[in-house]
């Protein structure tokens, strides 16, 4: 009996070393407690955000340093890092810092937006499907700028003051308004507002995620001057990246995230390029409880380069239209070019499709 069983473990131990996977849990990736001397203060995945998709990693990083995302930026120094330590292509960076930023803070709001996301479900926005009409989401009404068809650019910047919202008007839906480009290689990014009653914010979002509303954990405040800009992180490296920020410009704190899976390396400069409101709400009074019962946008940008390295004007000229119908309903007015200012009429923005 005891030869039986020496055999017997004798058996299982082969079995064991031929098949490991077998007998072993899954290894546990192995994330960095710091890049570039930005430390890691928290690791977003599928299962503590209910926004990434399955498989994707973001590394939150804090600065405690820099005063804007473009000193930020520049002392990140990214491209040189990731030459001796590249990312796995699912993996992307996030950096908060700023006047009264925190490792707490940012951890605290983001936990109690996913809390939230769960209970409402997600969010998702679109770019515009040129030459479909009528759409089948939300209605676009769209600020872009008409002079760039001979330009090479991969950079756009605005700024939009928050509204101040109050009530139950909008029940369980949303709007959008933002900054909105298009790569080269149909690669979609944005950085923009959410407005919903009981948790308006600043988000970004893009194809990989699915457009699925990504939120960045600074708090948004009515009344506050964003700057939302968009820009491709390497022209000046290997790396195929493209860098959301997000600045409040009346409080000086900043978060940008670094998007490691984006592609190609300019704007396509079409209508997608372009500053627009997107309206999911489908009830007649949804915009009863913003104070303004505006929104605007000011001061637009666009350039080569980055906002750290590179050349950038204001609009030279703008195209306002109600997707693809020329502004016919009159929700816009004013102008982003010479930076200028457009402000939407929310009562005059149609309606989501039910």
């Amino acid at each position: 009996m005891k030869n039986l069983f020496k055999v017997m473990l004798a058996l299982f131990t082969i079995m064991a070393m031929a098949f490991p996977v077998a007998v072993s849990a899954a290894a546990t990736p192995a994330y960095p407690t710091a890049i570039n001397g930005f430390p890691v203060i928290l690791v977003e995945t599928s299962t503590n955000d209910i926004t990434l998709p399955a498989g994707y990693v973001t590394l939150v990083l804090l600065d405690t340093v820099s005063t804007t995302a473009n000193e930020s930026t520049a002392r990140l120094n990214l491209n040189n890092y990731l030459e001796s330590n590249p990312l796995p292509s699912n993996w992307s960076l996030e950096v908060y810092g700023g006047p009264g930023i925190t490792k707490d803070e940012v951890i605290k709001t983001q936990t109690d937006n996913n809390s939230w996301q769960k209970q409402h479900g997600l969010f998702k926005v679109s770019r515009i499907q040129d030459g479909v009409s009528p759409l089948t989401a939300g209605l676009f009404q769209v600020d872009m700028f008409n002079d760039p068809q001979t330009k090479t650019l991969n950079l756009q910047t605005c700024f939009i003051l928050a509204p101040t919202i109050t009530g139950n008007y909008e029940g369980n839906s949303y709007a959008y308004f933002g900054n909105n480009v298009l790569t080269n290689s149909s690669y979609f990014l944005q950085s923009g507002q959410i407005y919903a009653n009981s948790n308006s914010r600043l988000v970004w979002a893009d194809t990989s995620t699915g457009t699925a509303v990504q939120t960045f954990s600074i708090p948004y405040v009515g009344g506050h001057n964003y700057e939302h800009s968009i820009f491709y992180y390497g022209p000046y490296g290997s790396h195929t990246k493209w860098e959301m920020i997000c600045e409040d410009m009346n409080t000086s704190q900043f978060v940008y995230h670094i998007e490691n899976n984006a592609t190609g390396t300019t704007l396509q400069c079409n209508i997608n390029d372009s500053v627009f409101f997107e309206n999911y709400n489908t009830n007649s009074n949804w915009y009863w409880g913003f104070s303004p019962s505006t929104a605007s946008a000011n001061s637009a940008w666009e350039g080569y380069g980055s906002v750290v390295n590179g050349s950038w004007t204001g609009w030279q000229s703008q195209f306002a239209s109600d997707t693809l119908f020329n502004n016919i309903f009159g929700a816009m007015s004013g102008s982003l070019a010479n930076f200028g200012r457009t402000t939407w009429t929310l009562s005059l923005i149609p309606l989501g499709t039910p």
